[in-house]
């Protein structure tokens, strides 16, 4: 798995003709794009007409500025049909040759949305059992390498079973995983597992000094990290135990 990405702007690497060059010299290598299935999904899941049309543009123009494209394809109820298309598309756009002209294997690896920020709204889009027969067996391959071969899919009942059994566990931070922030167009820093809300926020890269911000990070003080670094299961749903 690559070492380092970043998640650029979808709709100014096809409005800026400059941008992608533009990141590319202040050292951006590789730039992730979020597919969610074939043009009306796409569209819906962006929020606005005409995002797929921009995600194969944004694509060309990583490309060019050579900048490696990957693919995330979120796992969904309305484009779990299409992705032997997505995978289609991407032959179509000669993805694998183009990326592999800058000496990288092409990553597109399926994901799965959580019930956070936008998450909640489409909690109804979410697979349910027997949705993984549709999922191409190139595309869970590529998952699997990027992910490792241990990976599989949940429901959320068996998530929930296993958690309540941990009732005394806490989530720790995971080992040796890499760090990634998302920086909004404020400069608000978050952590990559949270959403954009005040208890996950660490820190401003206008007013706060990043060192600040990443302190904060490593000590867990912000509400969100904290609660989840420190507080058991059985802490957090005292009385969900004898449902479970």
């Amino acid at each position: 798995m690559e070492k380092s990405f970043e998640l650029l702007s979808l709709w100014r690497l096809v409005r800026d003709p400059d941008y992608a060059s533009w990141s590319k010299e202040r050292g951006v290598r590789r730039c992730q794009i979020k597919v969610f299935g074939m043009e009306d999904t796409n569209d819906y899941f962006h929020g606005r007409k005409g995002a797929h049309h921009d995600l194969i543009v944004a694509t060309d123009r990583l490309i060019d500025s050579e900048v490696v494209p990957r693919w995330q394809v979120y796992l969904n109820k309305l484009g779990i049909k299409e992705l032997h298309e997505v995978l289609a598309l991407a032959d179509e756009l000669n993805l694998w040759d183009r990326v592999q002209d800058l000496g990288e294997t092409l990553n597109i690896h399926a994901m799965t949305f959580d019930s956070a920020g936008n998450g909640f709204a489409n909690h109804h889009l979410r697979l349910t059992a027997g949705d993984e027969q549709f999922i191409p067996s190139l595309l869970w391959e590529k998952t699997k390498n990027h992910f490792g071969d241990d990976c599989r899919l949940f429901t959320e009942a068996e998530l929930v079973a296993s958690i309540m059994d941990e009732g005394e566990g806490v989530c720790p931070m995971p080992k040796d995983h890499n760090l990634v922030f998302f920086l909004t167009s404020d400069w608000n820093v978050y952590p990559n597992f949270s959403e954009v809300a005040p208890w996950w926020k660490l820190g401003n890269l206008k007013t706060d000094p990043w060192g600040e911000s990443l302190a904060r990070y490593e000590s867990s003080r912000p509400l969100g990290l904290r609660v989840m670094t420190t507080s058991t299961h059985r802490e957090l749903h005292p009385s969900d135990d004898e449902d479970y």
